[in-house]
């Protein structure tokens, strides 16, 4: 995508990384998206994840999507050293929470070398300290190669809106999938601008194969201001380091 990017976390000192506004709130989250209602039957209902991280000296949101019923995968930039990160799975993140005890960042990933304004291999797996309940549950991943240029894909996330009060919201917006970029990125570039924003990091890109839900990426950035491009971490393209690392983690 021949645009500048940039890393969609969430409004904290960092703003420029998150394209905060000065009073500390960020741009549009899900963008031309709507609230997941309450009994919701898709997966953005019951496979997001919204992220609360605090730590040294502030706090912020970041989304990810159950890898299973005690891992979540995320981007890497939401893991950040000194800070702990909690897990909410209902609708408003007002519930009490699973503790992240343990994660993984892929090893490839460095913030310092960047592609297109965005590192490669933006991915992390959580460990969870109990397992969700059955009510939340995983999908399985697709490929790039089972996707479509033009097809309609849904994102999900608790990203933070333009007004204070909305914030660590779940929200969701069905928007099109426009191929791969040069390294293999899963690329949305919507015309009504529907996508991704700040907060939304590391939340899931959800596809359909035969009828059935599957999860293909989590969100690594976007311009700023949002407009509905942003590019996605391919999970599959990540197997090996997901396999590994839930590994290494359940030991």
């Amino acid at each position: 995508m021949k645009v500048s990017m940039t890393l969609l976390a969430f409004a904290i000192a960092a703003a420029t990384a998150c394209g905060a506004h000065k009073d500390g709130v960020s741009q549009l989250a899900i963008s031309h998206g709507h609230d997941v209602p309450a009994g919701a039957a898709g997966p953005e209902a019951f496979a997001t994840v919204g992220l609360e991280i605090t730590g040294r000296g502030t706090s912020g949101t970041c989304s990810g999507a159950l890898l299973s019923s005690d891992l979540i995968v995320t981007a890497a930039h939401c893991v950040i050293a000194g800070t702990a990160i909690i897990a909410h799975f209902d609708r408003h993140m007002a519930d009490e929470g699973l503790a992240v005890v343990a994660h993984k960042v892929n090893p490839d990933y460095d913030p310092r070398r960047t592609v297109g304004g965005l590192p490669l291999h933006d991915v992390a797996v959580l460990r969870l300290e109990a397992p969700v309940d059955a009510a939340h549950h995983a999908l399985p991943l697709i490929g790039a190669g089972s996707l479509r240029a033009g097809q309609p894909v849904r994102l999900a996330g608790y990203g933070i809106t333009e007004r204070d009060d909305d914030d660590r919201t779940l929200r969701a917006v069905d928007t099109t999938y426009a191929g791969t970029d040069d390294d293999g990125r899963l690329a949305i570039d919507d015309p009504a601008r529907r996508g991704a924003c700040s907060g939304d990091s590391g939340g899931p890109f959800y596809a359909q194969d035969g009828g059935k839900w599957f999860l293909a990426g989590v969100l690594s950035g976007g311009p700023i201001p949002c407009r509905g491009e942003n590019v996605y971490t391919p999970l599959l393209a990540h197997k090996t380091f997901l396999q590994a690392a839930a590994t290494a983690l359940r030991n």
